[in-house]
């Protein structure tokens, strides 16, 4: 089971240094497309940050995924449960959040432009047409592992802690 939680926070890890990357190469392309196509709907070049959207990402959101990613790396070949504990909870929260607008990122850039006359599918098309295909399923996975597999680990480590417990009741 110890290597259940160490390959989840490895491939978790993976995933929030790819998409870190991804950003960071194909971020501004992706700002460029959107922009191109909110300007060929018409709408001014600032339009966008006028409405505090953006396809790029800043520095900030690029180093702490990377921050994230070594992080759990390194918690999970030193294999720290409590650690473990408190951070798999966070996660989920991250997944929930962050990282689900970023996987309904259509649903997400309405939510920004609501009330106004953006096609807002042709936006979107735009900005992703700026990322690998292979991209979209990263952010997915991340999602999934952030999710789900955090709970699997947290799932297992109580379990473990659980089994641990009775074994030593037991002596």
């Amino acid at each position: 089971m110890k290597r259940l939680v160490t390959v989840i926070q490895l491939l978790l890890a993976a995933t929030f240094a790819i998409s870190a990357i991804g950003a960071a190469l194909f971020g501004p392309q992706a700002q460029e497309r959107g922009i191109a196509e909110i300007q060929r709907q018409g709408f001014p070049a600032s339009y966008l940050a006028d409405h505090g959207l953006a396809f790029d990402e800043n520095a900030l959101n690029i180093v702490l995924p990377i921050l994230i990613a070594i992080g759990l790396a390194v918690l999970a070949l030193k294999g720290n449960r409590t650690i473990s504990l408190i951070v798999h909870p966070i996660l989920i929260v991250l997944g929930a959040t962050v990282m689900a607008a970023q996987v309904f990122i259509e649903s997400s850039v309405q939510s920004y432009l609501e009330n106004t006359t953006v096609d807002v599918p042709a936006l979107v098309a735009a900005a992703k047409s700026a990322f690998p295909a292979w991209y979209p399923v990263n952010v997915h996975a991340r999602f999934i592992l952030a999710t789900v597999g955090s709970l699997v680990v947290i799932i297992v480590l109580v379990w473990q802690r659980n089994r641990e417990g009775a074994a030593l009741a037991k002596v």
